[in-house]
């Protein structure tokens, strides 16, 4: 009987190192920069860079070396010029023609990714049903649903092989379609926001002033008020800036801070900030720095 088991364990071992050998996956990129996470880096600066087909070589090399590879990382995505989202979608079995099979694929790709934006943005509902009888799964249903509106995305990659499509689209976080504009009109919209708003002070009204030179962008010092971190020298901020394009921003000194994420400045900055804006129209293009400690 020992004997027996002895031999029962020796199968049972020998079978699981054939089928861990039988299951090994050899990577498909070896060399030191040829990893999906350093095609991602390239491909969005080139995307930010508008080289569309640079980027869609180093997303689709990414995704060659890593078929799994996940880039949803909030931190990181932040600090970047946009917001990338991902859809993919396999080809209809029941499409006459392969040219329909994949034109189809694609668009189901890229609202996928759509749908993908929009939780990430609003959220979504998630309703589960189970039933267990004579103590048995009977059915285990997941669904979920969103809604929303969402608007400045715009399509920058799209890909077919192996009859399955993938889509990438992207949502800028500057300028009055990017994200932060969206995030602003949702706010706006939620009624305990604008309670919370609510003051008995007067809103502070002034008429534009004529100013001695012509402002293209504006740096808010706030080196004394404790806020968070952006940039740490009134230098650094104008480098900056000037990666956009920006020339001469106008320099205001923050005069106090209500929390750590709003700064205050005084009426008359205020006025030469409108006054400057009228002309340069730096804040619609979010061409603005804070200088903090």
């Amino acid at each position: 009987m020992k004997d027996r088991l002895i031999q029962l364990s020796l199968v049972l071992a020998t079978g699981a190192l054939l089928l861990s050998g039988c299951s090994t996956v050899q990577p498909r990129c070896t060399a030191v920069e040829d990893n999906p996470t350093h095609h991602y880096q390239i491909g969005m600066k080139a995307l930010e860079d508008g080289n569309i087909t640079v980027a869609q070589e180093k997303f689709e090399r990414a995704l060659y070396c890593d078929e799994d590879f996940s880039t949803r990382d909030d931190e990181a995505a932040f600090s970047q010029e946009a917001i990338l989202f991902y859809g993919e979608a396999v080809g209809n079995p029941d499409h006459r023609t392969p040219a329909q099979r994949e034109q189809m694929a694609k668009r189901a790709a890229v609202v996928t990714a759509q749908r993908a934006l929009v939780e990430y943005l609003e959220g979504f509902a998630l309703v589960g049903d189970t039933l267990v009888k004579d103590g048995m799964a009977q059915y285990d249903v997941i669904r979920s649903a969103v809604s929303g509106f969402v608007k400045g995305s715009q399509v920058v990659f799209q890909g077919f092989s192996n009859d399955k499509a993938i889509a990438m689209i992207k949502l800028g976080l500057h300028g009055p379609k990017g994200f932060a504009s969206a995030i602003y009109e949702k706010m706006s919209s939620d009624s305990k926001f604008k309670e919370a708003l609510k003051t008995d002070k007067k809103p502070f009204k002034a008429q534009a002033v004529k100013l001695d030179e012509a402002y293209d962008g504006l740096i808010i010092d706030a080196t004394e008020q404790g806020c968070g971190e952006y940039t740490n020298s009134i230098d650094k901020a104008k480098a900056a800036l000037a990666t956009r394009g920006v020339k001469n921003p106008l320099v205001i000194k923050a005069s106090g801070a209500t929390t750590v994420a709003d700064l205050q400045v005084t009426d008359e900055d205020a006025v030469m900030i409108y006054s400057a804006n009228q002309k340069g129209s730096f804040m619609a293009a979010a061409k603005v720095a804070f200088v903090l400690k």
